[in-house]
């Protein structure tokens, strides 16, 4: 006689009906990328020929310049791994940050809070890619200064 067999437990679909959370923030990386590849090169390509022109004038350079030559000196190394995973992690990040949408209403609102927090890190990286370049390009006006004073 065969052995008797155990009926299966019916199947529960009820866990895949839900709708599945945001695991990334496309808008996040997007930003953050180009923002990181904007101060690479700042830092990366612009700071070593400002360094090198303004060793060769002798020029006191102010504080905030040398801390941007000094942060272009750590970028060699270091810097651009950070760059190249700070827009990977935030955009894992940022959605971990907000509760799981239950309906269509909360799914739009937190698209939108993805959006602004975005917005908001654009305008940050922004203001910090220019100051960046104000920094390194302040001590031209004492050079340019100098040089058409010296000539008259």
């Amino acid at each position: 006689m065969p052995p008797k067999q155990e009926t299966p437990d019916p199947l529960n679909y009820s866990g895949f009906l839900e709708r599945p959370r945001r695991r990334f923030a496309w808008p996040v990386l997007v930003t953050i990328a180009v923002m990181a590849v904007l101060l690479a090169g700042a830092l990366e390509i612009v700071a070593p020929h400002m360094r090198a022109l303004y060793q060769s004038y002798h020029l006191d350079l102010p504080v905030w310049t040398r801390l941007v030559l000094a942060a272009s000196n750590w970028m060699n190394p270091w810097g651009n791994i950070a760059l190249a995973a700070l827009p990977v992690a935030l955009a894992i990040l940022v959605p971990l940050m907000m509760a799981p949408p239950q309906t269509l209403e909360q799914a739009k609102l937190n698209a939108a809070k993805v959006s602004l927090i975005a917005c908001g890190i654009y305008w940050i990286s922004f203001l910090i890619v220019a100051g960046i370049f104000v920094a390194l390009l302040a001590p031209m006006i004492s050079l340019i200064q100098g040089i058409t004073s010296s000539g008259k």
